[in-house]
């Protein structure tokens, strides 16, 4: 599904329940919905998630929002899958079809089709995941190790994004670890090309999201890239 027509469904669902709630609510739950659907027509999907999770927890379990709701829950199963998530895509597809699959209003229907559509991907994205991650992977660790096997530099970044991408946020610790290294890896190939201010972003990004790691190895890298700001800055 296109992300216009799910910004024309939130509408008719915005609109329809417009007639029976407090104004001030449904303007704000629209808003929220509508912002989560530029934001993903945008390219933007980890803020578009973000928004539709706001949206979700102010209004996800109002009965009167119930058909804008499947709506924001339709164009998070497309943020997943744009992000590589499939799992968690596969997961939000099943708790949909649970929740809305015996409903008869006409913009819930559409919205149910698409998501078992949208199910099927995540099922076959998984599968493909697999085989794009162990190939990252793979080249990701011979870069490290300086194996000609590694691969251009253009491949060696797509790696570490793939990479930092997949296990940013997983429990284990050494999956972790690899995304940190990824993330140093990509600074210094990108300081490298001559990209200094791009190679500093993926530092400052490595410091947002591993400080409070649990990790001592991690910790001490992400004293490592501070340290590495701090002789830039200086």
């Amino acid at each position: 599904m296109s992300l216009d027509k799910t910004n024309s469904l939130a509408t008719e669902a915005g609109l329809t329940e417009a007639l029976n709630l407090n104004p001030p609510s449904v303007f704000a739950a629209y808003a929220l919905s509508s912002k989560a659907t530029t934001l993903g027509a945008a390219g933007k999907f980890e803020e578009a998630l973000a928004t539709a999770d706001e949206y979700l927890c102010q209004y996800g379990k109002v009965q009167s929002f119930r058909k804008l709701t499947a709506v924001v829950l339709m164009g998070k199963c497309i943020g997943l899958i744009s992000l590589l998530r499939f799992e968690e895509a596969g997961t939000l597809c099943d708790e949909i079809l649970r929740e809305y699959a015996e409903d008869t209003d006409l913009v819930v229907c559409q919205a149910v089709e698409k998501v078992k559509g949208y199910k099927l991907k995540a099922i076959e994205g998984k599968g493909e995941i697999e085989a794009i991650v162990k190939n990252a992977m793979e080249t990701f660790t011979n870069s490290l190790k300086g194996l000609p096997a590694a691969g251009t530099a253009e491949e060696v970044l797509a790696a570490c994004d793939v990479v930092v991408l997949c296990y940013s946020d997983v429990a284990a610790p050494a999956m972790r670890l690899a995304a940190v290294y990824a993330l140093l890896k990509k600074s210094t190939l990108l300081a490298h090309k001559g990209k200094s201010e791009a190679a500093s972003e993926e530092l400052t990004k490595l410091i947002t999201q591993f400080q409070n790691d649990p990790d001592p190895r991690v910790l001490e890298l992400v004293n490592s890239a501070r340290e590495i700001l701090a002789g830039e800055a200086g």
